[in-house]
């Protein structure tokens, strides 16, 4: 994305700050960290990168700052399921902004096409707004690099990254760290859906590299910690499938969007395939105020585990033959086989990917297995 320099301030002021409409807590971290920086020289904040994500906040903070937007639970056949006569409810991403600078990480709503000349904070920016109308954005959040914790991905898919701030809290005229804990108002933690291997790796090293600049006098012991969550992954479905450890190779992991036919519903899904079985789970995320929260051990949990739920499994001698659509090649249609005599139609998977490069890929690696 092309993005003016206007998006900067550049009168003769210093230090020179975005033009981007701030809560007044982040305004204030940002304002106190720029009077207590030592060396005053070449502090101005410069933009990275501005790119457009599926963002889900988890807990309190996070969720305070961007409501998840919540949805319904459906089952393999698109039906809402019920818990004593409620119906489930699985909170979903929003599509944000993601903004990149030297020195934090802005989350900016996107732009909308129906727009209120009473625009209120925090809102978007109209997708027809020119420059000459002088429209600041506005930020859900302005995060300090400095206080990136962790960066954690999963290593079987990459197909997203979420990322943990611990945030100081005002203390009179000094900022204080809090103390950890699951239920602490200072974390903010991000799950981003990327979908995609090239992107998550580069959107990675991007976050390192500025973080390092943000930072550069910080130790090793203090470093940002960056984490492949497979370890995660694996203990969320084995949780699902009741298994002590799930040892089966997983040879493809995505995240994917079920549809059925004669209906537009659809629902968000993990797509895990090893060498015998296949699986759709349903995911969520500690924090994300889901209806259907972890279970687990609460001393266990930290914001942004996931967590999974079985809504259908087969073995991979059951798939009849797997094909993408032909209006839209990001639809991969898994057929199986009847399961018994009595049964003259076969079920159907539809999957949608977010790319027709994942769906190739679900395609070619399930193909593989197939044949082997």
């Amino acid at each position: 994305m092309n993005v003016d320099s206007e998006l900067y301030d550049d009168t003769d002021q210093e230090p020179l700050v975005p033009n981007v409409q701030l809560y007044q807590s982040d305004r204030d971290l940002m304002m106190w960290a720029l009077a207590h920086k030592k060396d005053q020289q070449g502090i101005e904040e410069k933009l990275i990168s501005v790119n457009r994500h599926i963002i889900l906040p988890c807990g309190v903070a996070a969720t305070t700052r961007i409501q998840p937007i919540s949805s319904d639970v459906r089952g393999s056949k698109g039906s809402i399921l019920f818990n004593n006569g409620s119906p489930h409810s699985i909170s979903e991403g929003q599509n944000l902004l993601f903004c990149l600078s030297n020195r934090a990480v802005y989350l900016i709503p996107d732009f909308v096409v129906d727009y209120s000349d009473n625009r209120r904070f925090p809102s978007a920016i109209p997708a027809d707004a020119q420059f000459s109308s002088s429209l600041w954005p506005h930020a859900y959040c302005r995060h300090p690099l400095k206080h990136l914790r962790k960066i954690s991905f999963d290593g079987f898919g990459f197909q997203r990254l979420t990322l943990f701030f611990k945030l100081p809290g005002l203390l009179g005229a000094v900022y204080a760290q809090p103390e950890n804990g699951l239920m602490s108002a200072f974390d903010y933690t991000y799950v981003i859906f990327t979908y995609n291997q090239h992107h998550t790796i580069k959107m990675l090293q991007c976050l390192q590299e500025a973080a390092k600049e943000a930072c550069p006098n910080i130790t090793s012991s203090s470093s940002l910690l960056v984490e492949n969550d497979n370890r995660g992954t694996l203990q969320a479905i084995s949780r699902a499938l009741a298994r002590t450890h799930f040892t089966d190779d997983i040879l493809h992991y995505q995240i994917v969007l079920q549809y059925w036919d004669n209906t537009d519903h659809n629902a968000r899904r993990s797509l895990v395939l090893t060498n015998s079985e296949v699986f759709l789970f349903h995911e969520t995320y500690a924090g994300d105020l889901s209806a259907c929260s972890l279970e687990e051990d609460i001393s266990d949990i930290r914001y942004g585990d996931v967590s999974m739920r079985t809504i259908k499994n087969s073995t991979v001698q059951d798939i009849a033959n797997v094909t993408s659509a032909k209006d839209d090649t990001k639809i991969v249609t898994i057929a199986f086989k009847p399961q018994s005599r009595l049964s003259w139609s076969p079920s159907s998977w539809f999957l949608k990917c977010q790319n027709v490069e994942n769906a190739e890929r679900l395609i070619s690696d399930i193909r593989k297995v197939l044949s082997s």
